[in-house]
C-alpha cells in the first residue's frame, strides 16, 4: 500500500518532528535495523543527543539535531554514526550487526505527512561500520 510505513512511525518520533517543525534547525532522520539473522533487539540507544524510538517490526528511528559547528550533512552523519556506535556498544549490541540509512532536513520544511519517512525507506541500508571513518 503506497504511503504505508513498515512497522509504523512511532508516536514519539512523530511528536518530536511536530515540535521541531518550523524551527531553524538542521536534523537527520535515521532508520536502523539489525542485519538479518542477528540476535538481539533494537530497544533504544543511550545518548541524550538522540531521540530514538523502536517500531513493532524491529526498526529503530532516530532524530539527530545537528549541533553547532556541524557544517554539512556529511559531517553530521559522521557524528551520528559515531554516537550510534558508542551508544549501542554500551548496550552490548555489536555494531557489525547494524544497518543504517539517514536523510537530512531543515526542520522548517517538515510537514505532517509521511514523505520524509518514505524518502528514508527508499535509501539502502548500509552497515554502520562501513559508513564512517570515525568508527
Amino acid at each position: 500500500m503506497p504511503g504505508a510505513i513498515p512497522g509504523g512511525i512511532p508516536d514519539s518520533i512523530k511528536d518530536s518532528l511536530r515540535r521541531l517543525r518550523g524551527q531553524h534547525l538542521r536534523l537527520s532522520l535515521c532508520c536502523i535495523r539489525l542485519r538479518q539473522g542477528s540476535d538481539g533487539r533494537l530497544a533504544g540507544v543511550d545518548d541524550p543527543s538522540l531521540i530514538a524510538a523502536p517500531t513493532p517490526d524491529g526498526a529503530l528511528y532516530v532524530i539527530f539535531i545537528h549541533p553547532p559547528g556541524i557544517d554539512d550533512d556529511r559531517m553530521a552523519e559522521q557524528v551520528l554514526w559515531q554516537r550510534l556506535a558508542i551508544g549501542f556498544q554500551r548496550g552490548g549490541l555489536a555494531t557489525w550487526a547494524l544497518r543504517v540509512a539517514a536523510t537530512h532536513y531543515d526542520a522548517a520544511a517538515i510537514d505532517d505527512g509521511t514523505a520524509i519517512f518514505e524518502t528514508l525507506l527508499d535509501l539502502p541500508l548500509r552497515p554502520l561500520r562501513s559508513v564512517g571513518s570515525l568508527i
